[in-house]
């Protein structure tokens, strides 16, 4: 009975998540797009740090020059501002990986025959996609923490201390709604894939 229970839908649902899982350390795509966000993200907060270092030194000189007496032009703004062009990010380029990692996901399968393998067994197509997707949103998952995290850490070093546990938060529910929003694109690269197969 147990081993009927592994070969059954369950069984199969949990094979199929841990090889995506696996392949999505292995594979290519799965790592550029890792790579990618880490890279963009670390661009995006060393010029942010330049500039914020630069205009705060310029706004030093003047002010002791007699100048000006307005206030730093940081002073006030929000420590999330420095995350800005992450939604940038997320909206067009990691929308368009997040198909491509769909597709490729079941074209891997197809070119290795795995897939006629699995639909071999008692198990449906349904399950079959949704054990994909659930590989996929565990290593997605996986991306965005760790994005989140080097996010958490860049605008702590631009202002000099700890964000809040409030802005944390925040920060936190966005890349949770980010998750959300590039799964369903995981998933139109799925059924794109799938039907033109």
């Amino acid at each position: 009975p147990r081993g009927r229970a592994r070969e059954g839908p369950l069984g199969c649902f949990a094979a199929v998540l841990r090889h995506v899982v696996l392949c999505s350390r292995r594979g290519r795509m799965p790592q550029v797009l890792l790579a990618f966000f880490l890279g963009i993200t670390a661009a995006s907060s060393l010029i942010g740090w330049i500039t914020h270092r630069t205009v705060t030194s310029v706004w030093e000189k003047t002010r002791e020059s007699g100048l000006t007496t307005a206030p730093n032009p940081f002073t006030g703004s929000p420590p999330l501002a420095y995350a800005k062009n992450v939604v940038i990010y997320v909206v067009l380029i990691g929308a368009l990986l997040a198909i491509v990692l769909g597709v490729t996901s079941v074209m891997r399968g197809r070119t290795s025959r795995t897939v006629d393998l699995v639909l071999s067994r008692p198990v449906g197509s349904r399950v079959y996609l949704g054990a994909k997707l659930a590989g996929m949103a565990v290593w997605l998952a996986v991306v965005l923490i760790v994005w989140a995290v080097i996010t958490w850490l860049s605008i702590a070093v631009i202002l000099g201390h700890r964000l809040s546990a409030g802005d944390t938060k925040k920060l936190s529910a966005f890349y949770g709604l980010a998750w959300v929003f590039l799964l369903g694109f995981v998933l139109l690269g799925l059924l794109s894939a799938v039907s033109a197969t």
